[in-house]
């Protein structure tokens, strides 16, 4: 969910229904194992920006992969048909769980 560019762990909080302050404990987690690194926000240092580093990036891309291969296997599993039919009840149910 950390964009490339990097954001602000208030904004990403918010987006992902998250306290700041658990948040902030999954981010020092994260930056302890070398994959974010962690920076004040030019003019507020109050505010800290989180951005992936290159072994945050590896893992994404290799997690990415491992959703597209699993994807695969179940839509040549049930057929593109069916396939897509799962897809858009379960983007159907995650539109409903927000309102």
């Amino acid at each position: 969910m950390i964009p490339a560019a990097g954001c602000r762990i208030v904004d990403l909080s918010g987006e992902l229904q998250v306290s700041k302050q658990g948040l902030g404990q999954l981010v020092a987690q994260l930056a302890a194992g070398g994959y974010v690194e962690i920076t004040d926000q030019a003019g507020d240092r109050r505010a800290k920006v989180v951005r992936r580093t290159a072994e945050g990036d590896r893992v994404v891309r290799g997690v990415r992969d491992a959703l597209d291969d699993l994807e695969d296997r179940w839509r040549r599993a049930v057929g593109a048909d069916r396939y897509r039919v799962f897809r858009e009840v379960l983007a159907e149910l995650v539109r409903d769980a927000d309102r």
